[in-house]
């Protein structure tokens, strides 16, 4: 099918005041009732109201975990709705043209991502074991990993179905410069992330980590015309974090390796410029699902 990622939002209605209902509809679900069913289960496991915060906030544990991702499950539906209700279109049309998801290209994705990010945190844990704490526990990491592969690519998909999908094809109303939509999609993904623990190690130098990466998946998405390599970069990422993780990172799961926090920098920002190069070379030097 020839429809462009972009033009597939004018099938539907798309008054201005559907996107800003859409948007409360969205982040309702997110954070009022997704909300609700994340304090009732962190209530759950805690068993009193003293530790319900602790457990949220503080704890790294399987709980916890499960705790913080059950908001993701609410806004990946609560966007469906909008979409369905409010602008009368199908929802798979957030993902691309052909109205399903292309299984292939998220698991290239996936892999791809993956493999690229894994290895610098093995060649860091080679050169420097020492920042490194080994954390495996039999009784508890592989729960911990299949509640992972079960809800970060719930939780990523909520994020790329707003972000990439819903916001990025509704700006495409407005404008159809490449740039311009790029860069307001990685500003308005970095938003929300801005409240991240991992941002007291350097604000400025996070922050503009979430924002590459950002710019990076609403251009994978442009330049792909669909949304599965960005669903499949997204979920890779996070799913990392049940290998090596730091202490105060946000996803809070037991991992196999937990280093301690240290000041991001120019580095890091160096690092990440490099893997999206590789990546998108081995996305678009040659189209492998043409």
């Amino acid at each position: 099918m020839s429809l462009d990622y972009l033009s597939i939002a004018r099938q539907g209605k798309n008054q201005w005041w559907r996107y800003v209902l859409g948007i409360f509809l969205s982040l309702f679900f997110f954070m009022v009732i997704g909300g609700i069913a994340s304090f009732t289960m962190a209530f759950f496991f805690a068993g009193d109201m003293e530790s319900v915060q602790t457990l949220i906030t503080k704890s790294r544990s399987i709980e916890s975990f499960v705790a913080n991702n059950i908001l993701f499950v609410f806004w990946f539906w609560g966007t469906v709705l909008a979409v369905r209700g409010i602008h009368g279109r199908s929802a798979w049309g957030l993902v691309g043209a052909e109205q399903r998801i292309n299984w292939w290209r998220f698991s290239y994705g996936f892999v791809a991502w993956f493999i690229i990010s894994m290895i610098p945190s093995f060649i860091s844990l080679w050169m420097s074991p020492g920042e490194y704490k080994f954390d495996f526990d039999i009784n508890k990491w592989p729960f911990a990993f299949l509640m992972v592969l079960i809800l970060t690519p719930i939780q990523t998909s909520a994020e790329e179905i707003f972000f990439r999908g819903y916001l990025l094809q509704g700006m495409g109303l407005i404008t159809r410069q490449p740039l311009v939509l790029i860069l307001i999609n990685g500003l308005l993904f970095l938003l929300p992330h801005l409240g991240n623990p991992e941002l007291a190690n350097g604000f400025v130098w996070v922050a503009l980590q979430y924002f590459i990466i950002g710019v990076f998946l609403a251009f994978i998405t442009l330049q792909d015309n669909r949304l599965e390599l960005a669903l499949g970069v997204h979920a890779a990422n996070n799913v990392t974090h049940v290998f090596f993780t730091t202490s105060d990172s946000a996803m809070g799961i037991p991992a196999l390796w937990t280093a301690k926090p240290s000041p991001a920098g120019f580095m890091d920002i160096a690092l990440l410029l490099i893997s999206i190069s590789i990546a998108y070379y081995l996305f678009f030097h040659k189209r492998l699902w043409s």
